[in-house]
């Protein structure tokens, strides 16, 4: 009869538990130690380049020429002479100048004189508008308004009597 084979439990480090608090790492332990970092590896290389040469700058772009170049030659006092040309044109300027400006001075004094015609023609108004109710109120006093046309008071357009007075 065979008895199968018990596998045996895998055996137990010698070291002890670890302590409340702490706990077992993995360690190397081969025969050859690995230096393990956190950063990589840096390189420092040098390179050196030749220095520019100061170059001219770019020409200003003129484009061809095309057609045919034609040439006049003009002396002096052929074309014009600005003093006897300029002349007729700065007196009909300044004649229109002021022309503009005497007429717009005469506006003025116009506007200025039709203010004060009708300022004194609404002093007068306003004056005949006093008397009317000066007359009108003497009157109602007077007679109590006696019918129509302010009778009583001596005929028409006779001028009217001063309280007291009987005709």
């Amino acid at each position: 009869q065979r008895h199968p084979k018990r596998q045996k439990p895998p055996a137990k480090p010698d070291t002890p538990d670890a302590v409340s608090g702490r706990k077992h790492m993995d360690v190397q332990t081969e025969q050859y130690l690995e230096e393990l970092k956190d950063r990589p590896v840096e390189v420092e290389a040098d390179t050196q380049t030749d220095a520019f040469l100061d170059q001219l700058p770019a020409p200003i772009f003129i484009p061809m020429k095309t057609g045919v170049d034609a040439e006049t030659q003009v002396e002096d006092g052929e074309l014009f002479d600005f003093d006897a040309e300029v002349e007729p044109i700065l007196e009909v300027l300044i004649g229109k100048t002021l022309e503009q400006s005497m007429m717009e001075v005469m506006e003025e004094e116009e506007l200025s004189n039709m203010r004060q015609h009708q300022e004194h023609f609404e002093q007068i108004r306003n004056a005949e508008l006093a008397e009317t109710q000066r007359l009108e109120a003497a009157e109602q006093r007077r007679g109590g308004g006696e019918g129509r046309g302010g009778g009583g008071g001596g005929g028409e357009g006779a001028p009217p009597q001063p309280r007291g007075c009987r005709r």
